[in-house]
C-alpha cells in the first residue's frame, strides 16, 4: 500500500520514465552504517538486517533535469523507492561521496525513511 502511494506521488510530481541503465552502478550505505544498497543495472541488493535481492522495476527523473533519479525496487520479500541526487555527501565512514540517497522502504508493517551516501560501484 505504501509503495503504491509513493509511486503515484512520484508520477504526480511531473517525472518521466527513463531506462534503468541511466543511473550508474552505485554502492550506497546508511549515514550511520546500518544498511547498504548496491544498484547495478536492473539488479539491486539491500542489506537491512536481512539481505534482499531486488529488481529495478521503474526509473524516473524530472522532465528537464538529470537529477534526482527515482527508482522503484521490487523483490519477493521487500520493496523500496530510492531517490538519488548528485550532491556531495558524508557518512559515518567517508566524507566525500558524490551522491546522496533517500530510501523509502519498510520493516514488516513499519515504514522507514533511510538516508545515506553513494559512490560508483566497482
Amino acid at each position: 500500500m505504501l509503495m503504491k502511494f509513493l509511486s503515484a506521488l512520484v508520477f504526480a510530481c511531473g517525472v518521466q520514465a527513463a531506462a534503468a541503465q541511466d543511473l550508474p552502478p552505485l554502492a550506497c550505505e546508511g549515514r550511520e552504517g546500518n544498511w547498504t544498497l548496491t544498484i547495478v543495472g536492473p539488479a539491486a541488493q539491500l542489506t537491512l538486517g536481512d539481505v534482499f535481492e531486488l529488481q529495478v522495476a521503474q526509473e524516473t527523473r524530472p522532465e528537464n533535469s538529470p537529477w534526482p533519479i527515482v527508482q522503484t525496487l521490487v523483490g519477493n520479500r521487500q520493496t523500496a523507492i530510492s531517490l538519488v541526487t548528485q550532491r556531495l555527501c558524508s557518512s559515518h565512514f567517508v566524507t566525500s561521496y558524490p551522491f546522496e540517497i533517500t530510501l523509502l522502504t519498510q520493516r514488516g508493517e513499519t515504514p522507514l525513511v533511510l538516508t545515506g551516501c553513494c559512490t560508483l560501484a566497482e
